[in-house]
């Protein structure tokens, strides 16, 4: 053996592991000299001067590869729309494209680096196991890779570094490796486990040829079995839904293969074929059986199998929350994306709901990273790479026996199988865990998938095409646009963003956020403060919208006066010829420095002044003083209202100076209101987003806005999805009246037992949500009882139900307060005895008994996420209040509904209102309340009932 062969095999387990230990080599617990070196690499990749040339060196390898893989294994011309090639260069270029933007502007993101460099580590690999031309070489070069791969993530299953821990599920420790997520460790054991099952059956397969070498098959085949082991104690310890659904899918992808596929020939082949489609509706039965069974188990594993139908975990409803919200931003920005690295930024700034206390789940979405970051085309050019790299000529292979296929090319194809169902259990932990800019999953992925296709044969061109038409590519391209228009009607709100350029020709980005709609809008132009910028003021700008008004942000200079000067009077002016500003409504909002330039330039710029100016934590500018001795402009202001709001501590601006301020626009005609908030300095903390809320509804009240905007609780327009479910069914309708005639005669006895099972789970589910959505009549009370309430609910669904007896309450709706309620019984480790609990978190019923009582869920969905970390309970009541009072206004007016359900779905009460729906609030995250002998809201602490801790607009103190 040459020593060049020696040493490429050698080097390639290296590699591999550098590869796949990248996150770790950079933690503290690797070995300081690896790390040091792993450091210096991650500044190259991180340092502005340096990364630009990385990203070039990147291309030329991508370019340089790309005509070797074409030379070696090019089986279809490159301009060919069913080359999978073609596509990876789109997405490579119009990632380079946005990456080029990004970096004009100063930004230079690392995912795009990491995209890169995962295509270009797999192209190598590929170079490597192509360069023979004997395929039996090839194969072995192939077999040799997949097992390294195996190997190296079963020696890393059981290595737990210390100092990890940090995930939990029910408090026992989610492992997580070497590397920094579970989700991301318990992917890579899936694709070890899939791929050692492949080379296991492999072997099995292909015994015959390999006779000559009987001790080293047995040995690969143990080394595989005992590979298979390891990284099977890895999945089920890293407690990854994610990555339990790839190996489902990986698994079943190797049964299709065995079925249909190049070993299609033998008697388990023959079987599936037989028998494949009543194994899948047999184990789905099941599921669905097993599933109301064991919701409720305590077994810990099969708890977290079947958490995928717990309505209340907040770790899947976040992510389809998160996607809602990603298909809003590819809507808003289709072409060319947001740029790398700003999607966590945007999105929670921007598109983020109220409800959504944490958007960290916006990034464990590939697929949508791509679309939000490059735009709609570069996401069209990864789903088609990876669906034309991923498919196999099935059109002919299908119910066809490859018997007439030489033996060396049947290894070929096997082991593109293998990778094929490795690189499907990371395709789909790329949708709910990430990875995919990962250099740990990344360059895996891409080197199983470029593997698994490279030897699959051309097709001829009306196959090709009919393949590429396929209805399943239509169906799926009609539901991915409908999920775009669906998510589009459901954002209440529009996003402007515009520039605007000075008399000096420099240019200032703006972003305009609105109620849709297309009549006029009176305008709240807001300027942050000296620490924040445009890019983080979207959640301000949101709650300033919230009131019906067009809120504006712009990112102004904050060196230089005069440049703002100029930037504010080219922004009016451009306000002036937009078609959805009401020019006579306009009004400001101005924090800290914001609110200082503010008014320095009213006073330079007096016949440019608004309606309305709010001024939040603002003091005194030096050119005031000419209008405070001159007596000439005693009316100057006369046609503005102003709201001073100022911490009464504020070390930067001092009262003293507040007041001074107040005095002389007074005098100078404005119409004053100055409030001090006791105890607080100039920075105002968690308050400060309740402060804007109460800025923005006078702004609103003063200039007549529109109806405010409802966010709080957004119909769900399911009506959207009736063409692409349509399609579908006619589509699987189709197929199996196709395919019926073709298929062969299935087992009598398998076929009994899949319907006996399938009728049965089908009227478990059935029995289930019927019962749900019946009244709490004495007859379903017991039947209820006997079906859908778990033993250690029992006790406490005979009181709801006894205390609820008379209303027009359903088992859903108790089942909804029993179970919520259970979740916050013990939370802050308080000790509450059995009627307290019953009576003050329980309990539905606030004030008037008959009123609807669906209000917990939608409540503790918003503040649950808020106060899950707090220990103290009156501290968890601070940020109920906190929180309750910027989504519902207080207005003293009548006509307001009185409901818990409709002051939350109208986002505004009267103070009565107001009280029983904080008093809800409180309950819905666990903490006693109720409404005092005064009617307003108390909390049980310490046996003793307490005033809840109360708003922090309700403390403000008027200044004269």
């Amino acid at each position: 053996m040459k020593i060049s062969r020696i040493l490429s095999f050698c080097v390639l387990p290296a590699a591999l592991g550098v590869v796949l230990l990248s996150e770790f080599l950079v933690s503290p617990t690797a070995p300081d000299w690896l790390r040091r070196i792993a450091l210096e690499v991650q500044l190259v990749i991180r340092d502005a001067q340096t990364q630009w040339m990385l990203v070039a060196c990147l291309a030329i390898y991508f370019v340089a590869f790309l005509f070797l893989e074409q030379r070696l294994v090019g089986n279809r011309p490159w301009w060919r729309l069913d080359n999978p090639n073609l596509w990876l260069v789109g997405l490579v270029g119009l990632g380079a494209l946005r990456y080029g933007l990004d970096c004009v502007r100063g930004a230079y993101p690392t995912e795009f680096v990491g995209l890169l460099a995962g295509v270009v580590l797999s192209q190598g690999a590929l170079i490597w196991v192509c360069w023979p031309q004997d395929v039996r070489e090839r194969a072995m070069r192939t077999l040799w890779l997949l097992g390294t791969i195996a190997c190296l993530l079963a020696g890393a299953a059981l290595w737990q570094p210390a100092g990890k821990g940090i995930f939990q599920y029910r408090g026992v420790p989610r492992w997580c490796g070497v590397w920094t997520s579970p989700n991301t460790y318990g992917v890579l054991m899936a694709t070890g486990l899939v791929l050692a099952i492949g080379q296991l059956i492999y072997g099995l397969r292909f015994r015959v040829h390999s006779a000559t070498f009987k001790s080293t098959r047995v040995a690969w085949l143990v080394a595989s079995g005992v590979a298979a082991t390891l990284c099977s104690v890895g999945l089920l310890k890293s407690y990854s839904r994610s990555a339990w659904l790839g190996i489902v899918v990986g698994i079943g992808f190797l049964t299709y293969e065995l079925a249909y596929g190049c070993w299609s020939n033998g008697r388990l082949a023959i079987w599936l074929r037989r028998n494949g489609r009543l194994c899948i509706v047999l184990i789905v039965s099941l599921w669905v059986l097993a599933f109301w069974q064991f919701r409720d188990t305590e077994w810990r594993l099969v708890r977290r199998a079947f958490s995928v139908g717990n309505i209340n975990d907040f770790s899947w409803r976040n992510r389809l929350t998160t996607w809602e919200g990603a298909l809003q931003m590819m809507a808003d920005q289709p072409l060319i994306g947001f740029g790398w690295d700003r999607l966590c930024t945007a999105y929670s700034e921007l598109y983020s709901p109220p409800k959504l206390a944490e958007s960290g789940a916006i990034g464990l979405n590939d697929f949508f990273k791509i679309g939000v970051n490059s735009g709609l085309p570069a996401l069209l050019c990864f789903a088609a790479c990876i669906w034309l790299r991923l498919r196999r000529n099935m059109l002919a292979a299908i119910h066809e026996s490859d018997c007439t296929v030489p033996s060396e090319m049947q290894k070929i194809e096997a082991l593109s199988s293998i990778c094929r169902a490795g690189a499907l259990v990371i395709f789909v932990g790329f949708w709910f865990a990430g990875g995919l800019f990962n250099l740990s999953l990344g360059p895996i992925f891409w080197t199983l998938l470029l593997l698994g296709s490279v030897h699959v044969s051309l097709e001829s061109g009306s196959a090709c095409s009919r393949l590429m038409l396929r209805p399943a590519v239509f169906c799926t391209l009609l539901t991915f646009v409908t999920a775009l228009v669906w998510a589009t009607a459901r954002d209440p709100f529009q996003r402007v963003m515009f520039s605007v350029w000075d008399e000096r020709g420099i240019r200032t980005s703006c972003l305009a956020v609105m109620p849709k709609g297309a009549e006029p809008l009176p305008v709240v132009i807001f300027a942050h403060g000296g620490g924040d910028s445009l890019e983080t003021s979207g959640k301000t700008l949101r709650l300033i919208a919230e009131q019906g008004v067009a809120a504006i942000g712009f990112e102004y200079n904050k060196t230089n006066q005069g440049h703002f000067n100029a930037q504010m009077r080219a922004l009016l002016g451009a306000l002036l010829r937009q078609r959805w500003v009401q020019t006579n409504a306009v009004a400001w909002i101005g924090h800290s420095q914001g609110a200082q330039w503010m008014l320095s330039f009213l006073v330079d710029h007096p016949q440019l002044q608004p309606e309305v100016m709010v001024r939040l934590a603002g003091g005194w500018v030096d050119n005031l003083g000419f209008l405070e001795t001159n007596t000439m402009h005693s009316q100057l202001f006369s046609k503005m209202r102003v709201w001073l709001l100022h911490g009464e501590a504020d070390e930067v601006f001092p009262v003293a100076e507040v007041k001074r301020l107040a005095a002389l626009l007074r005098a100078l005609g404005a119409e004053v209101r100055f409030d001090v908030i006791p105890q607080w300095g100039h920075n105002f903390g968690a308050n400060h987003m309740l402060l804007v809320r109460a800025a923005a509804e006078y702004c609103a009240a003063q200039l007549g806005g529109k109806q405010p905007v409802h966010v709080n609780v957004r119909p769900i327009k399911l009506y959207y999805w009736i063409p692409a479910g349509v399609m579908w069914i006619a589509f699987f309708g189709l197929r199996c009246c196709r395919s019926s005639g073709r298929q062969l005669q299935p087992s009598r006895w398998l076929l009994l037992a899949a319907w006996i099972c399938g009728i049965l789970a089908l009227c478990v589910t059935l029995l289930h949500f019927v019962i749900l959505g019946l009244p709490t009549t004495r007859t379903i009370v017991q039947i209820a009882r006997h079906v859908v309430v778990p033993a250690r609910l029992q006790k406490d669904f005979v009181w709801l139900t006894a205390t609820l007896d008379g209303t027009q309450a359903t088992i859903r709706e108790v089942m909804e307060h029993l179970r919520l309620a259970d979740l916050q019984r013990n939370f802050f480790k308080q000790p509450l005895d059995e009627a307290s609990y019953h009576w003050w978190v329980l309990s539905p019923q606030l004030a008037d008994y008959g009123e609807p009582i669906g209000w917990r869920r939608m409540l503790w969905e918003s503040f649950y996420p808020r106060v899950r970390r707090a220990t103290d309970p009156s501290v968890a009541a601070e940020t109920v209040i906190q929180h309750l009072r910027q989504r519902v206004t207080v207005v003293d007016r009548s006509g307001l509904p009185e409901s818990v359900v409709e002051i939350w779905r109208n986002q505004a009460a009267t103070c009565a209102g107001f009280e029983k729906i904080y008093v809800a609030a409180l309950r819905s995250v666990g903490i006693p309340a109720r409404l005092g002998p005064t009617g307003r809201a108390e909390i049980l602490s310490d046996s003793t009932w307490t005033p809840a801790p109360r708003s922090i607009l309700e403390c403000l103190k008027e200044v004269d």
